[in-house]
């Protein structure tokens, strides 16, 4: 049975190793913080996206991201309309306009303008698909109600500056004043604080006359059993590419997540973060390593006097930085668990620890231990059992 050499190098000094796990614990917190927010970035760049009833997606062939589409001429939804599998093609509308809602008891609040994402239907158009925590049924129970001008439906997990949104408050939105007469729930993302469904209708009402003559999104819904290579195939081929674009649900959905986190400056900077503190980590751990082998330098140099070899010194040195993480990660889980919580409430984001963040974080403290160690093994050359005599 082998020494547990590292375990009791840990144990020597406790206060050292207390003080060493504490380093390494903060640093595994930074990095869970940066993963979730990472992780935060990529599920809000397919919230709406999820919520919409569609196979395949038509887009302007200069959509950037969902917050800003682009449009194109709804004529060519009928054109794909007319592919083999196309069960039915439905424009849909999105654009930002600015919200104010003279009701909010903060004085400095009531006179802000904050953007809000309109997203605008055909009322005879089914558009919409329940996702938790969002109920289709909820929109569709509406519908009469945003037949009437200057009327809207408006996200109950919109941010407290957008508060109140009582149903019959009336809001400024844009330069019309429209009346609340429902709320639904998807939840806001980095790209706006709010949002509201509105009529086709009062769309265009918002914006500007013939409005409508230019869709953002094409959701097309293919009949039963269709091959959705073959219709995209087809799609493709009939529509003119240098106006649009097709993309099936998990290549539009991918695409949003891509360019959320290698496009935008959030997603950038929070995987830059990641890079940083695992920088940091090994850092803080090869300083604690470095340390006790120059302390203990005459007892690896007896190992390797007795017949111990350079690898088995090495691995030593390996199970003292695995249980130094192993030490470090459940204190790490724990903080970070809590801090998710505190910063879910404070931002309104939908940040949370799941199994996913637990094991990436895991995984990430293994090689930055096991990467500190094979640095620190360096070091272990210097113990010539010759020095001992």
């Amino acid at each position: 049975m082998r020494t547990p050499i590292g375990w009791h190098n840990l144990a020597h000094d406790r206060s050292r190793t207390a003080v060493a796990v504490a380093g390494v614990t903060f640093t595994l917190i930074i990095i869970f913080m940066q993963v979730g927010f990472i992780k935060l970035v990529a599920s809000t760049a397919t919230i709406l996206l999820e919520k919409l009833d569609f196979d395949i997606l038509v887009l302007s062939k200069d959509y950037a991201y969902l917050a800003q589409p682009q449009d194109f001429a709804p004529a060519r939804l009928d054109l794909a309309a007319s592919v083999a599998g196309v069960r039915e093609a439905v424009p849909f509308y999105l654009g930002n306009v600015t919200w104010r809602n003279d009701a909010n008891p903060e004085p400095e609040v009531r006179e802000q303008r904050r953007v809000s994402l309109v997203m605008g239907l055909r009322l005879k158009d089914r558009v919409f698909r329940s996702a938790a925590p969002f109920d289709a049924r909820e929109v569709e129970s509406h519908l009469e109600a945003l037949r009437l001008p200057d009327t809207l439906l408006v996200d109950r997990q919109s941010r407290p500056e957008f508060l109140p949104i009582d149903t019959g408050r009336t809001v400024e939105v844009g330069t019309r004043r429209a009346t609340i007469v429902g709320h639904y729930t998807i939840g806001s993302g980095f790209s706006a604080d709010s949002s509201m469904i509105v009529s086709a209708e009062n769309f265009e009402r918002l914006f500007s006359p013939g409005r409508l003559e230019h869709a953002n999104l094409g959701l097309l819904r293919l009949e039963p059993g269709a091959d959705v290579k073959a219709v995209v195939a087809g799609l493709r081929a009939v529509l003119p590419d240098d106006e649009v674009q097709v993309l099936t649900r998990p290549e539009v959905e991918g695409r949003e997540v891509r360019y959320w986190l290698f496009s935008k400056s959030i997603g950038i900077l929070f995987l830059l973060g990641v890079a940083v503190a695992c920088a940091v980590g090994v850092v803080v751990v090869f300083q604690v390593l470095s340390s006790d082998i120059t302390e203990h330098l005459a007892e690896y140099a007896t190992l390797k006097a007795i017949g111990r070899t350079g690898l088995d010194v090495a691995r030593v040195v390996v199970s003292q930085a695995l249980l130094l993480g192993a030490a470090a990660y459940v204190p790490a889980l724990a903080v970070a668990t809590v801090l998710y919580r505190v910063t879910a409430a404070v931002v309104l984001l939908p940040l949370s620890m799941d199994a996913t963040i637990a094991v990436a974080v895991f995984v990430m403290a293994i090689l930055i231990c096991t990467a500190s160690a094979l640095v620190s093994v360096r070091k272990l050359h210097e113990a010539d059992p010759a020095d001992l005599f």
